[in-house]
């Protein structure tokens, strides 16, 4: 029987701080501190950032989609600039000729996305263009981008599995043409370590054990 995934597994930048989806969001904030003091955070005001953070994110998971949320504890350092990684399961009613892999490639062409794989699998990414809807961008934020990654789960034709990159500020927005390329060039490494998390992510069994998508589809321990 070939086994099927239970659960993904993702490497973390240093200072990344793991949030916990499906729970209080209180409750998130408090583990995600405290295993960042524990591996050696300084304590200080990105304790309050970071509480805010996840209180928007979970918040706005009003489906109980996001799985886990992955931000950087304090924010980027020597600017205002916040951004967060969240993981979901997004569940696929119906598909173009129950294909997802069409459903990715419209997808891909709707958003001129890059198709390419992760973990073995099928997957889709692009930069979001244009602002987001004004309900669903938390009050006193500036949006600077978003990089979005959409996967198959092996053995699952029910199933995705979306990564999504936001960066955002608290600052107003610059006169100085300086600056705002300054933001960009942000934004951009930004992606680059998007990408790069998402190429270090596993298919894993409960007990931890890593799970190969072969060449034929088919997975193997």
């Amino acid at each position: 029987m070939t086994p099927a995934p239970d659960r993904y597994s993702i490497a973390l930048p240093a200072g990344w701080v793991r949030i916990a989806g499906r729970i209080a969001p209180e409750e998130a904030t408090r583990r995600a501190v405290a295993d960042a003091l524990e591996a050696g955070a300084p304590e200080g005001d990105w304790t309050t950032e970071v509480g805010s953070l996840v209180q928007e994110a979970l918040q706005a998971d009003t489906f109980g989609v996001v799985l886990d949320s992955y931000m950087p504890a304090g924010g980027i350092p020597g600017t205002s600039i916040s951004c967060s990684v969240v993981v979901a399961a997004v569940e696929v009613d119906s598909a173009p000729s129950d294909d997802l892999d069409e459903l990715l490639l419209v997808r891909c062409t709707a958003n001129r996305g890059q198709l390419l794989q992760i973990a073995g699998t099928p997957a889709v990414r692009w930069w979001v263009r244009g602002e987001p809807a004004a309900d669903l961008s938390p009050p006193r934020v500036r949006h600077l981008g978003q990089r979005v990654a959409l996967t198959r789960v092996p053995e699952r034709s029910d199933l995705l599995l979306m990564l999504q990159l936001t960066v955002v500020t608290r600052a107003e927005a610059p006169n100085d043409d300086d600056d705002v390329a300054g933001e960009q060039l942000v934004v951009k490494a930004l992606g680059i370590l998007f990408d790069a998390m998402c190429a270090s992510v596993q298919w894993r069994t409960n007990d931890g054990a890593h799970l190969v998508v072969e060449a034929d589809g088919t997975m193997s321990g």
